[in-house]
């Protein structure tokens, strides 16, 4: 009595498992896979239901019976398994048991949720969706936020196609201008008297603008170079003046320098004849006054050339000054202007790229309309990929990996 007692209580503690396939015709050939969650029940013992996930190895642990490989199972399989399970541990708790009295018709699986699909491709939001019995291709499209080309209510691929475009030209312009700049002030850096030929690809600039941006360039650096010649020659003009009067100076120092020599020599003669009486203190007080009117002059004149021989060293100063402040100028300028030509090639690339996906969004567009768009689904069976094409109303099951592309076969061939 007491062995039919435990019989019973662990032929109620056994898994009870029920898969609720969904309405297809081949519902109960499906094979669990990793993923699938699945209700566990001990019939006549509500405490020990529990809820279950397929780990990546595809296995699950139940009470008593222990591990069980699911993965890959049909229904009726994995009631095999459990119920040979069963049986194994009853038998092992209660030697003796009859094993009949576990059988596969006393189990059931309940399937609360399959593995996800996944949808990739020309959709609003790829990712991970999760399955529901029935899903077609496309509602799993309709759950990612439909087709890519459905969000061309926000942006219109013409327009900005358009905007695109002159941005694109716009950009190449400022790269020939700042091309044709820099190729300017590196002539002005050398001093040279022509600019060479800014070595750029024009790209979509017409041949005449660039002509017209190059033939600007010159022009600047031709008037450049004339102001600062202008400049350079007034100050050499100066220098010269400068070097002028002072020889004139200097001549009219050397005079000057022999006449107060002079003047002090009939001083001191006249001094000396005073002494004797021989001159009266007339003659000695003009002969003083005139040795002070010559020195004075002395004076003055080395004073002028002082003055003079300073401003020709500052005339000179300003020649070296205006060639210094040019240079560190056109070097500054040159240094933005390599920096403002890397910004343009930046912009160029990074609108040339937008250009070809504004290009591409704009050729799908019909397909919102009559194309249809190509669907490849992803499979594994029996540890193979297999790789299906199908149509938005294939039927997926679940783990299947959906991608969508919104450019036809045809037109993927053409591209090739």
């Amino acid at each position: 009595m007491l062995i039919r007692t435990a019989q019973r209580n662990v032929a109620s503690t056994i898994v009870i498992i029920a898969l609720l396939g969904w309405s297809h015709a081949n519902a109960g050939e499906y094979q669990l896979r990793a993923g699938d969650t699945i209700d566990i029940f001990a019939a006549g013992v509500p405490e020990l239901k529990q809820r279950l996930t397929l780990d990546v190895d595809g296995h699950i642990t139940l009470p008593l019976a222990g591990v069980v490989h699911a993965s890959g199972s049909t229904i009726a399989e994995l009631r095999e398994k459990v119920s040979s399970a069963a049986r194994a541990a009853l038998q092992q708790l209660l030697p003796g048991t009859v094993q009949g009295a576990i059988e596969p018709n006393d189990i059931a699986v309940n399937v609360v949720e399959y593995s996800p699909v996944y949808v990739n491709g020309d959709v609003a939001k790829p990712g991970e969706q999760r399955f529901r019995p029935g899903l077609t291709v496309r509602q799993a499209v309709a759950l990612a936020g439909g087709y890519e080309v459905m969000r061309y209510h926000l942006i219109d691929p013409v327009i900005q196609s358009a905007d695109l475009q002159a941005d694109y030209e716009t950009y190449w312009t400022e790269q020939a201008r700042e091309q044709a700049r820099l190729a300017r002030l590196n002539a002005e850096l050398n001093n040279e008297v022509e600019m060479g030929e800014p070595a750029v690809d024009r790209g979509p600039i017409p041949h005449q603008l660039a002509s017209d941006l190059v033939n600007n360039e010159t022009q600047q650096l031709s008037l450049w170079n004339a102001n600062n010649n202008n400049e350079i020659a007034f100050l050499n003009r100066a220098i010269k003046n400068a070097t002028d009067q002072l020889a004139e100076l200097t001549e009219q120092r050397g005079k000057e320098k022999e006449g107060v020599e002079a003047d002090s020599a009939e001083l001191q003669k006249l001094a000396t004849f005073q002494e004797k009486g021989d001159v009266t203190s007339n003659r000695v007080v003009d002969a003083r006054r005139a040795m002070l009117l010559s020195s004075t002059r002395l004076l003055q004149t080395e004073e002028q050339i002082i003055q003079i021989t300073r401003e020709k060293e500052g005339y000179l100063r300003r020649i070296e000054r205006l060639n210094e402040e040019n240079k560190l100028d056109i070097l500054k300028q040159i240094q933005e202007s390599k920096i403002k030509l890397a910004a343009l090639n930046a912009r160029i690339s990074a609108t040339a790229d937008k250009l070809v996906y504004a290009s591409t969004m704009r050729s799908q567009l019909p397909l919102s309309r009559a194309g249809l768009p190509t669907v490849l689904i992803v499979r594994r069976t029996n540890e193979t990929l297999n790789r299906i094409d199908a149509t938005e109303d294939t039927t997926l099951e679940p783990g299947d990996v959906v991608e969508i592309s919104l450019v036809p076969k045809s037109n993927m061939a053409e591209n090739r």
